[in-house]
């Protein structure tokens, strides 16, 4: 056999051919929002280990992780607006026996003196419930059943005509 030849220590494995090396970072850092998890971790460490060797370790620049840290209180503002929008929202779903979507949402605050963007609704609509209906989806989210025997709407089907001349 050419080539190198090593035991391996123990807690060690062999690398089988084609697999691939670990994501940087580990897998630490694969969950979730990338930068905010590494920009929280180096606030975390940054004491102990200085936020420039962090910032070269887990893969971000220093301007990045300042930048975070400044925005810091516009970020706790926006998501406490956000959480009382989410509230606003649900009273107006809730009345409507869920079935306003965001354009009547949107409508219904804004009758209520609130300034709101229809893409805010359906943002957190979507963090809040995890759904973001709209008006046009009906209740079945636009999920209409297939008739048996008779295929989708609108589709064109031919049969063969077994009858001659």
């Amino acid at each position: 056999m050419g080539g190198r030849s090593r035991g391996l220590a123990a807690g060690e494995r062999r690398v089988e051919e084609g697999a691939r090396a670990p994501a940087q970072g580990g897998p630490v850092f694969r969950l979730g929002d990338g930068l905010v998890n590494r920009c929280q971790f180096v606030e975390d460490h940054q004491r102990r280990y200085g936020v420039k060797r962090l910032c070269t370790i887990v893969g971000i620049a220093r301007s990045s992780f300042y930048y975070w840290r400044r925005t810091a209180p516009t970020r706790a503002a926006r998501q406490a607006a956000d959480a009382q929008l989410a509230a606003q929202i649900r009273a107006v779903h809730r009345t409507s026996d869920g079935t306003y979507g965001v354009p009547r949402i949107t409508a219904e605050l804004r009758e209520d003196g609130e300034r709101v963007n229809h893409k805010r609704v359906a943002r957190v609509m979507k963090t809040a419930t995890g759904t973001t209906p709209s008006a046009s989806a009906g209740r079945d989210g636009g999920q209409h059943p297939v008739r048996p025997g008779r295929g989708r709407q609108g589709a064109h089907t031919h049969a063969a005509c077994a009858a001659g001349p």
